[in-house]
């Protein structure tokens, strides 16, 4: 414990505004989440869809089917316009409308057992608006599943979705309902950047104490391969602490509530926070030169945040991608909201990723300690 302690000191006297730029970039953070609540500084509108009319031939004559058309007509500003689907036909071939959207009887229920109902969309050439259009009605109706998953009670999806002073986004594979504001997206990737960070300066360290032969007499010492790498890992914990809490702080008093309990969301991060630093500290045992360190992170991390879902949902990769992302660590942590009923799948998982990474850490400064 001892040993922990000493090699935990010599990492605090060497870093100790890396603990500062920590509180500092996670406060900046906190700002240009609240600065997003302006919803005219983040709100993007295709230009191309000012103009654009749907007409609905709503079959099913549910709670949803309303909430679509007020979804396309209140959020997107498009112009909607309900009949059946001869009338509609008509409109579309004289181009007063662009699209028709069918929605099925029975696509409301159907959400809530294993084998929903398919919208059916029709354009006759105005294909840039249709593309549009459709990847918004998904992505609305990727939230109501979600949620669904979630609650699997149609009251409580009815009365989320109801409430005039809230909006509910969903990104990057999270179900936000938010105050006006898609923060939540934005912490996903700051806190991944950010945590990216951590696990740069962590092996830039241990490239410090080889250049400067500190390792080397560490060997010989009575400083075990464990008390070293706790040591360190200690000290990036505390870094981890620093950057993580004051953001889910943030989250909780402002009401921020998502699909998973934020205490789910707090240790997932928590255990990749983690996970980043005992990575940081394999990368510095075996990378020899400071910019092998600086290529194979950054790339590590860009490639990771990619394949795990960070920039776009995993399900609309391709098949071999989303089979790769279920060995990143990136995945477990922001795609819990697939796997409602799995949510200790996930602690499990990033809970093995730290343990394989620390025991190749340990395992590998033992082997050059014996060398």
């Amino acid at each position: 414990m001892k040993n922990i302690f000493l090699v935990f000191c010599n990492m605090y006297k060497k870093n100790k505004m890396i603990l500062l730029s920590a509180l500092v970039i996670s406060i900046l953070a906190m700002g240009l989440c609240e600065i997003s609540k302006d919803e005219s500084a983040i709100k993007i509108v295709s230009v191309s869809m000012l103009n654009s009319s749907v007409g609905i031939v709503d079959e099913d004559n549910s709670f949803l089917s309303e909430q679509i058309g007020d979804y396309l007509q209140d959020d997107l500003n498009i112009s909607v316009m309900y009949g059946d689907y001869d009338d509609l036909n008509k409109q579309l071939i004289n181009y007063k409308i662009s699209t028709i959207i069918t929605i099925p009887k029975g696509f409301y229920d159907s959400l809530y057992g294993d084998d929903p109902l398919l919208l059916n969309l029709e354009t006759l050439n105005d294909f840039e608006n249709a593309i549009f259009i459709e990847n918004d009605v998904n992505t609305y109706l990727s939230m109501v599943k979600s949620l669904i998953d979630a609650s699997n009670e149609k009251g409580e999806v009815e009365k989320i979705l109801l409430k005039p002073t809230k909006k509910i986004v969903f990104e990057s594979n999270l179900l936000v309902e938010q105050k006006n504001f898609t923060a939540i997206t934005l912490v996903n990737m700051l806190l991944l950047t950010l945590l990216g960070v951590i696990s740069l300066y962590i092996p830039q360290n241990i490239y410090h104490d080889k250049s400067n032969k500190i390792y080397q007499r560490i060997q010989i010492t009575n400083i075990s391969p464990l008390s070293y790498v706790l040591g360190i890992a200690l000290f990036g914990y505390l870094t981890v602490l620093i950057t993580v809490v004051p953001l889910i702080i943030y989250l909780y008093l402002n009401s921020v509530a998502i699909s998973i309990p934020l205490w789910l969301f707090s240790v997932l991060y928590l255990l990749y926070g983690s996970f980043t630093v005992g990575f940081g500290i394999l990368i510095g045992i075996i990378c020899k030169s400071k910019n092998v360190i600086g290529v194979v992170i950054s790339s590590f991390y860009t490639i990771a945040s990619m394949l795990g879902g960070a920039w776009f949902p995993v399900n609309d990769s391709a098949d071999i991608l989303a089979k790769i992302a279920r060995f990143i660590p990136v995945y477990w942590t922001i795609n819990v909201a697939n796997t409602p009923n799995a949510y200790y799948t996930n602690i499990g998982i990033m809970i093995l990723f730290n343990v394989f990474v620390y025991l190749c850490a340990i395992t590998l400064f033992k082997v050059k300690e014996e060398l």
